[in-house]
């Protein structure tokens, strides 16, 4: 094999592995984001936001795009904010993990 086709193939390798790398990177990421997730949304239906808005913070740390976990803050602040009543939330919280599991 000649020294030019040698370099192709060297380069193309290191394009491969640096592709799947990336690619399990962001698999692990999504997955930890959404474990995270999922725990807090669990937190909330118990009626333990404080655990729940940790949870959900852990999310954003590792998906800061992770548009459910940010309106899921948002209703535990409302509930802090007494805009809205902690039962009324705990049947939120509670549709949305009958919601996940059922989505699986």
């Amino acid at each position: 094999m000649e020294s030019k086709e040698k370099e192709v193939l060297r380069r193309t390798c290191v394009w491969v592995l640096l592709v799947l790398f990336l690619t399990v990177g962001l698999t692990f990421c999504q997955n930890k984001a959404e474990q995270s997730f999922n725990k807090g949304a669990q937190y909330g239906a118990e009626g333990k936001f404080k655990e729940a808005k940790e949870e959900f913070e852990k999310a954003l740390k590792v998906d800061p795009s992770y548009e459910s976990a940010k309106r899921f803050l948002i209703l535990i602040e409302d509930v802090n904010e007494k805009k809205i009543q902690a039962n009324t939330a705990v049947t939120f919280f509670k549709g949305a993990t009958y919601a996940q599991r059922a989505m699986g």
